[in-house]
C-alpha cells in the first residue's frame, strides 16, 4: 500500500495538470463560443419548437444585442442571460403584439404553439396577476437552464477528457510512471512535494466554488477562479522534479521503448486524461482531505512552510514512503 506522501505527491501532480487543462479548456470554450452556442440552443428549444417568429424577435431585441458580443466583426451570442433579462425581453415581445388588446389575447397571439401553451399555463397559475406571472416566467427559465446545464456539463466533460489526453501526451504525464517514480526513485524530493501540497491546501483563495469545475458548474469565469500564485508555486517546484518523475520528453524516446512498455505508457496517458476530466476542484478537495489525514499524523503546515522557505532540513530517516514492492517505471 502506498504511503500518504506518495498519494499526496500524485494528487498534487494531477491537480497541476488539471489546472493546465482547465486553462486550455477555457480558451477552447471562448474561441468556439461554446457557452453562447449552448444558450442559443436553449432559446431555440424554448421559443422555436415549431415557429421561429418569437426567437427572431427575441434575438433582435436591443437588450439582447447589448448582451451579445462581437468577434472579428461577427455578432456572437452571450454566454449567459439572467432570468430577469430573459423575462424582460420575452414579455416585451409579447406586449407589443398589435393584434390583441389584453394580455391574455397577446399570449394567444404567440405563433409558436408550445411557447404559447407554456405561457398561458403560467398566466393561469398566476391567476392572471401580471407581477406573479413575471415571477413564474423567471422560475420557469431558471428550471430550464438548470436542466440544460446538465447537458452542457456532459458535453464539456467529454471535451475536457480529450484535452486531458492531449496534455498527458504532450507533457508525457504518464500516471503509472509518475507513481512508480514517486515510490522508487530516490531522486524525487517527496517531502518537498508534500510541503508544496500543504501550502496549496492551506490557500483559502483556492476553494472549490471558485475553481472552474466543468463537471460541476458551467457559468463560472475560469480566469477569476484560478489562483495564479498557487499555480506558479506548483509549477516552480514541480519543474525541479520532472525528470526524476518521468515527466516530459527530455529523457524518453517513445518509439525506442519495447512494445509492452509502449502499451503501459499509453495506458498511463489514458489514466491521466481520465483523472484530468474529473476537474481541478475534485483533486483540490481530495488533496485537502488527504492532507488532513497527514496532519493528524504530525506533519504540520508550519513544517511545510519551513521547508518551502528553505530553512527546514529534509528528514532522511527513511521512515516515510517505504514500500515493500514497487512497479517497474515506464519511461
Amino acid at each position: 500500500m502506498p504511503s500518504l506522501e506518495v498519494v499526496i505527491g500524485l494528487i498534487l501532480i494531477i491537480l497541476f495538470y488539471s489546472l493546465l487543462a482547465t486553462i486550455v479548456m477555457e480558451l477552447i470554450s471562448n474561441f468556439l463560443h461554446l457557452r453562447g452556442r449552448h444558450l442559443l440552443k436553449i432559446l431555440k428549444n424554448i421559443m422555436a419548437a415549431e415557429s421561429e417568429q418569437e426567437l427572431k424577435e427575441f434575438l433582435a431585441n436591443p437588450m439582447y444585442e447589448q448582451l451579445a458580443g462581437k468577434y472579428f466583426g461577427k455578432t456572437t451570442p452571450p454566454s449567459y442571460i439572467s432570468s430577469g433579462n430573459f423575462r424582460s425581453i420575452l414579455l416585451h415581445l409579447i406586449s407589443v403584439k398589435k393584434e390583441a388588446t389584453n394580455f391574455r389575447e397577446k399570449i394567444g397571439a404567440v405563433s409558436d404553439p408550445k411557447l404559447k401553451a407554456v405561457l398561458m399555463q403560467l398566466y393561469e397559475e398566476a391567476n392572471e396577476r401580471f407581477d406573479t406571472f413575471q415571477d413564474k416566467v423567471e422560475e420557469w427559465y431558471d428550471e430550464v437552464m438548470e436542466r440544460a446545464g446538465g447537458w452542457y456539463k456532459r458535453r464539456i466533460k467529454r471535451i475536457l477528457l480529450l484535452v486531458g489526453l492531449a496534455v498527458a501526451i504532450i507533457f508525457n504525464a504518464d500516471t503509472l510512471a509518475i507513481y512508480s517514480n514517486l515510490v522508487s526513485n530516490s531522486s524525487v524530493d517527496l517531502e518537498k512535494l508534500v510541503a508544496v501540497a500543504e501550502a496549496v491546501s492551506a490557500n483559502e483563495s483556492l476553494s472549490s466554488p471558485a475553481l472552474p469545475d466543468t463537471a460541476a458548474t458551467v457559468v463560472s469565469d475560469t480566469q477569476s477562479g484560478l489562483n495564479q500564485q498557487v499555480y506558479q508555486l506548483i509549477e516552480e517546484n514541480l519543474e525541479q522534479s520532472k525528470d526524476a518523475l518521468g515527466i516530459g520528453w527530455t529523457s524518453v524516446n517513445f518509439w525506442g521503448l519495447p512494445g509492452g512498455d509502449k502499451l503501459w505508457k499509453i495506458f498511463g496517458w489514458i489514466i491521466t486524461g481520465l483523472a484530468i476530466s474529473m476537474g481541478a476542484p475534485f483533486w483540490f478537495d481530495l488533496l485537502k482531505k488527504v492532507i488532513k489525514v497527514k496532519d493528524a499524523g504530525g506533519y504540520t503546515i508550519s513544517k511545510a512552510r519551513t521547508l518551502l522557505s528553505g530553512s527546514g532540513a529534509k528528514d532522511t530517516s527513511g521512515s516515510e514512503g517505504n514500500i515493500t514492492s514497487t512497479p517497474k517505471p515506464v519511461g
